[in-house]
């Protein structure tokens, strides 16, 4: 082997060398942004949690999110920097991110630093006027707290209670004698305490008072709390229920009025009157839907799901069915004749829908 042949031979292990002369490559410097952001959120994060610091403004930072994108752009440039200073210049940008975005969340709260007290439940007090009104549209918008739904005769359309964390919101609009309001909580940003997530403001149950006296076509939207709706001596036009979290109670009046029910993750059990014709639409959810109707009452039940999803009790017999053996039409005996009955629209869900009597 020649001279020349040996000295391009490397020794195993023997790092390469650069000839001389050749630029050294360029290092930049190590970021330190995300570290600091990170502890620094952490560090944010639990003072909330813990109650040291009050409520946070987040639609006041949502306006300034783009500030982050400025941020992470600076550091991008930064680390492109020699160390150290490029490493010390990118630790000081992220304690400014942390500084700002604080300062936002904080600004807009009404809190400072400090005990926390934007998280204790306060008594909202709510009433709509009976006067002039002759008819009413009302959607009761409920949240994570037991509710009681009743009629209670007075001056007033509407009367009531919650607690709240948030505040009251309501919406009242008038057009002639015809009234629409709409009451719950006012909403609210995203928590990062675990414990708000399923807070039902310390148990205190939020109470609403109808007027018998006026037809309302009322909608519930219920939470994640307990509701119980006692709607027996109301003057109903109209019904609708959207199931939420936790169970919902509720016994209907007599009268001529259409139900809507849209099932949910709790279950949802309604008493049906003895007096009146009316349409119950069911689209099934992912808990069980009971229906109980008083003996006497005519039915027909018209079904869409999935096999087995619907229960019956031996008054009903099968009087058609399709070529889907999930779909089919049942009826109790009189039904065309009666004078007081129930027509049962049934879209089925995860859970089946149980129909007994009384």
């Amino acid at each position: 082997m020649t001279e020349y042949e040996s000295k391009l031979e490397e020794e195993p292990g023997e790092a390469k060398q650069e000839p001389k002369g050749a630029p050294a490559a360029r290092r930049g410097s190590r970021s330190l942004f995300a570290p600091v952001v990170l502890i620094a959120a952490g560090v944010f994060f639990l003072l909330d949690n813990i109650g040291v610091i009050g409520g946070l403004d987040w639609e006041g930072v949502w306006r300034f999110w783009p500030l982050a994108l400025i941020f992470i752009g600076l550091n991008v440039l930064v680390v492109q920097i020699r160390p150290p200073l490029g490493t010390a210049l990118s630790g000081f940008l992220g304690l400014a991110a942390v500084t700002v975005f604080a300062f936002l969340l904080l600004r807009g709260s009404g809190s400072a630093p400090g005990p926390a007290t934007s998280r204790v439940s306060s008594e909202e007090t709510f009433r709509v006027p009976l006067e002039g009104v002759e008819s009413a549209d009302i959607r009761l918008d409920l949240a994570n707290a037991p509710t009681e739904i009743a009629a209670a005769e007075g001056d007033d359309l509407i009367s009531g209670v919650i607690f709240t964390t948030l505040g009251l919101d309501t919406v009242l609009e008038r057009d002639g004698s015809h009234v629409r309001y709409e009451v719950g909580e006012r909403a609210g940003g995203f928590s990062f305490n675990p414990a708000d997530w399923f807070s039902s403001d310390g148990g205190q149950p939020w109470t609403f008072a109808l007027n018998p006296a006026v037809p309302i076509d009322l909608t519930i939207d219920a939470g994640n709390g307990i509701t119980s709706a006692e709607l027996s001596e109301l003057l109903l036009s109209g019904l609708t229920i959207d199931g939420g979290n936790a169970a919902l109670s509720a016994t209907l009046p007599d009268g001529d009025y259409d139900v809507t029910i849209d099932g949910g993750n709790a279950g949802i059990s309604l008493a049906l009157p003895a007096g009146g014709t009316r349409e119950v639409n069911v689209d099934g959810g992912n808990a069980p839907i009971s229906l109980f109707l008083p003996a006497g009452v005519a039915a027909r039940v018209v079904y869409d799901g999935r096999e087995n999803g619907i229960r019956l009790d031996e008054r009903f017999d099968l009087v058609n069915i399709s070529d889907d053996d999930d779909e089919g039409v049942y009826q109790t005996d009189g039904y065309d004749q009666a004078a007081d009955r129930v027509l049962f629209v049934i879209d089925g869900g995860n859970a089946p829908v149980t129909i007994t009597t009384e």
